[in-house]
């Protein structure tokens, strides 16, 4: 067991983590769970760099929320370095373990284990509870950070560090902690556990994320950190590439980080468009805010959506005052559906720059991309939304225009709202696999639309071989 991760990325939103469901896409299944009296739960609301976080919420002394890996990493280390992505939505009131190592594989006997105070300080403590390294700079609430650190096991040369990364994705610690070797950590170490696994003299609630444990050193980077990317893509489609790729179908699709769109004028308000008992994640279509308004406050939608997408083009589909204007309809429907509990993904199209009138009327001269950009289409996508996802499709065959598109959009995204992805697109209609392949990778988008037609499947299924590591 040179190292072994999690990302939670494979356990369904809202579901108690159990080490059934833990594995998977996510990574070793934790061996154990306790969540004696304390939730512990998968959250699709905040996550580091996957789809999902575990979320341990205890509520009174005496209460647990954690998973640990014991027979998975070994019997009798010497030694262990350890890695999680955390996240405090506001600091606690009293000092809340979030790590703890232990003698045995079932977690016994303590050997240490890492607290973060209400100051935000983080702290590796012994097996007796003695502080042996304290950051001095704190955490903030509402940020993820990065915790790392080494463990030796031994009654009377126990050794730590600890390192921190307040940014969770830099390659160099803020901070790095490192203690004397005269410290009782019991003996050699037999598991390792993530989560609230100390009765607490106060009500805790953290997120974790990206874990991991390494007999061979320090992670290069984030523990498990999630190397797919996210996938939008017709329910439908996903089905007819499943079909004519079975095993890489499955790889693609059956997992929380891909999209499975249904229209919501095709009847899908009732029904799932996600295909062959898949764990994609269902998302309702609506070209018009209006439908969208109407279907909600008439409780016309009855599947349990959590995510809706606003596809504003101009065409018939979408309704003249709101093709017209984007900024404005953008920022309704997304306010809209987080005021009713719904995730938002926006994709305004380019061709909204053909609307006459306009509130942004296009210039004499300036194409399509140039005006999409100068008005600041995807900021103002971004505002309220999760996604927004950038029309890039046309220059799939052209990088430079392609990139171009895309990273002035996505920092437009970046400026108007921190917390919203922005996503690229690419369509079977425009060049060839390699092409499109090429125009993908040749921006870090962290997820894509594909674009299908039914007669291109065999090229859709290459582009997702291409930006992937095929079964076959």
């Amino acid at each position: 067991m040179p190292q072994i991760t999690n990302n939670l990325s494979g356990v369904p939103d809202g579901a108690a983590i159990s080490t059934a469901n833990s594995g998977g896409i996510s990574g070793q299944a934790f061996d154990g769970v306790n969540s004696s009296g304390g939730a512990f739960v998968a959250d699709g609301s905040v996550g580091h760099s996957g789809w999902r976080s575990a979320k341990c919420v205890t509520s009174a002394a005496g209460q647990y929320a954690y998973g640990y890996w014991g027979s998975s990493l070994g019997a009798n280390l010497d030694r262990i370095w350890f890695a999680a992505c955390l996240y405090f939505a506001s600091l606690p009131e009293a000092n809340c373990r979030c790590i703890g190592i232990w003698h045995s594989a079932s977690a016994g006997s303590l050997c240490g284990s890492v607290q973060v105070t209400p100051t935000g300080l983080v702290r590796l403590l012994s097996s007796s509870g003695s502080p042996m390294a304290t950051t001095t700079k704190p955490v903030t609430a509402g940020h993820w950070f990065r915790a790392e650190g080494l463990l030796t096991g031994s009654a009377a040369a126990g050794h730590g560090e600890l390192r921190l990364f307040l940014n969770p994705d830099s390659a160099t610690p803020d901070e790095t902690v490192t203690s004397e070797a005269t410290f009782n950590t019991f003996g050699t170490i037999g598991s390792v556990g993530f989560g609230q696994s100390a009765s607490s003299a106060a009500p805790c609630s953290f997120n974790f994320d990206n874990v991991g444990v390494s007999t061979t050193g320090y992670f290069d980077g984030v523990a498990g950190a999630n190397t797919m990317p996210y996938w939008i893509l017709t329910g439908w489609n996903a089905h007819l590439i499943y079909e004519y790729d079975p095993a890489n179908g499955q790889i693609w699709f059956d997992q929380p980080g891909a999209f499975g769109t249904g229209d919501a004028g095709s009847g899908y308000t009732t029904k799932t468009p996600v295909q062959d008992g898949f764990a994609m994640t269902p998302l309702l279509l609506y070209q018009s805010f209006a439908t969208f308004e109407n279907d909600v406050n008439s409780g016309a939608i009855m599947f349990p959506y959590q995510w809706v997408m606003y596809d504003i083009e101009h065409w018939d589909r979408t309704p003249v005052p709101e093709y017209t204007d984007p900024w404005t309809y953008m920022n309704l429907f997304g306010q809209f559906a987080h005021e009713h509990g719904y995730k938002v993904i926006i994709t305004p199209a380019r061709d909204l720059g053909n609307a006459s009138p306009s509130a942004n009327p296009k210039l004499q001269g300036e194409t399509l991309s140039e005006w999409y950009v100068r008005t600041g289409v995807a900021g103002a996508a971004a505002a309220h939304a999760e996604i927004v996802l950038v029309q890039t499709q046309v220059h799939t065959a052209d990088t430079p225009a392609y990139q171009a598109l895309y990273n002035s959009c996505a920092a437009q995204v970046a400026d108007a709202n921190p917390q919203c992805l922005a996503f690229a697109e690419v369509s079977t209609n425009y060049g060839d696999a390699d092409q499109m392949i090429a125009a993908a990778q040749s921006v870090s988008a962290p997820g894509y639309y594909t674009s299908i037609t039914s007669a291109e499947i065999a090229k859709a299924d290459a582009f997702y071989r291409g930006m992937t590591s095929p079964a076959q």
